[in-house]
C-alpha cells in the first residue's frame, strides 16, 4: 500500500492539521495554516497528492487550492494583510476586468479564417452569456490603454455594457472566487478574463477552457490533442475540479 505525503490529523474538537511526510504544512509566507475543517483539509490533501504522484518537480504552490488558501489566511482583516499593495481595498483581492478584457481575445477573433473558426467556438460559452453585448473587435497589440486611445488606428474597446454583465458576476463571487480568477487567469498569460470569469462560475467545462486556451494561446486549429497535450490537459482539469470544489466547501469559509 503507496504512503501518502499528505495526510491529515485532527486537531482539537473540530480541527485538522494538514501535513507533509508527517510535518506540518505551512503557508508560502512558511507560518502555520489554523486548523481547517475536514472537509477542505481533505480537498487540499487529496489535490496535493495528485500533484505529487503526476507532476514532474512537484511543489505545493502548483495546487490552486493550496494558493487559494494561504492567500486567503493572508489577506484575512482580522489579521491584517501583509505586503499588500495599497490598492483601495487590499483585501478584496478585486478582479481588474475593466483593464483586463480590453485584451481579452474572446472579443477579439483572429482575421484568418484558418484560426477565426476554432477561435469562434471556443469563445461560445463568451457569446452565449453576453448574447447581443458580444463585440467582435480587431486583435489589440498596444501594450496598455493609453495606447490605444493615441493610436491612430485604435483597436476598439470593450462596451460598457459588455463589461457591466461580468462585473454584476465578479460581485457575487466571495473572495475566493474572485482571487481564483486572477489565479487561474495568470495561469494562462490572461487570454481571456471573461472565459476565466465564468470557468469559476461553471458556466464553462474546465475541457472547453483548456482547449479554448490551447486556441487562442497557441492558435490550435483542431480539438485533437496531442499525448503531452492531453496530460496537460487531464492535470489542469483535475486540479481545476479540486478548487472548484474547495470554493463550494464549508471549510473554506472560516478564511474568508
Amino acid at each position: 500500500m503507496d504512503m501518502k505525503q499528505i495526510t491529515i490529523q485532527k486537531q482539537g474538537e473540530d480541527g485538522f492539521k494538514v501535513l507533509r511526510n508527517g510535518l506540518e504544512l505551512k503557508t508560502h509566507r512558511d507560518d502555520s495554516f489554523p486548523p481547517l475543517q475536514e472537509d477542505i483539509a481533505t480537498i487540499l490533501a487529496d489535490d496535493l497528492n495528485y500533484i505529487y504522484d503526476n507532476v514532474k518537480g512537484p511543489d505545493v504552490r502548483m495546487s490552486m487550492v493550496y494558493c487559494v488558501l494561504s492567500t486567503l489566511y493572508h489577506t484575512n482583516k482580522s489579521r491584517g494583510c501583509n505586503g499588500c499593495s495599497g490598492k483601495p481595498d487590499p483585501y478584496d483581492l478585486s478582479v481588474e476586468i475593466v483593464h483586463l478584457i480590453q485584451w481579452d481575445r474572446c472579443f477579439r477573433i483572429s482575421p484568418n479564417p484558418e484560426f477565426a473558426i476554432p477561435q469562434r467556438w471556443a469563445n461560445d460559452p463568451v457569446v452565449t452569456f453576453l448574447g447581443e453585448d458580444w463585440v467582435d473587435l480587431p486583435v489589440n497589440f498596444c501594450s496598455t490603454t493609453e495606447q490605444m486611445m493615441d493610436n491612430p488606428s485604435n483597436p476598439g474597446f470593450v462596451p460598457r455594457k459588455t463589461i457591466k454583465k461580468f462585473e454584476e458576476v465578479l460581485n457575487a463571487f466571495t473572495r475566493a472566487q474572485r482571487f481564483s480568477v486572477t489565479l487561474v487567469g495568470d495561469m494562462f498569460g490572461d487570454f481571456s478574463v471573461s472565459l476565466t470569469t465564468l470557468l469559476i462560475a461553471k458556466l464553462v467545462s474546465p475541457e472547453d477552457y483548456f482547449l479554448a486556451m490551447l486556441i487562442f494561446r497557441y492558435e490550435k486549429t483542431s480539438d485533437r490533442l496531442k499525448k503531452q497535450e492531453k496530460l496537460e490537459r487531464d492535470i489542469f482539469i483535475n486540479k481545476m475540479n479540486n478548487l472548484l470544489k474547495a470554493l463550494d466547501s464549508e471549510g473554506l469559509q472560516q478564511l474568508i
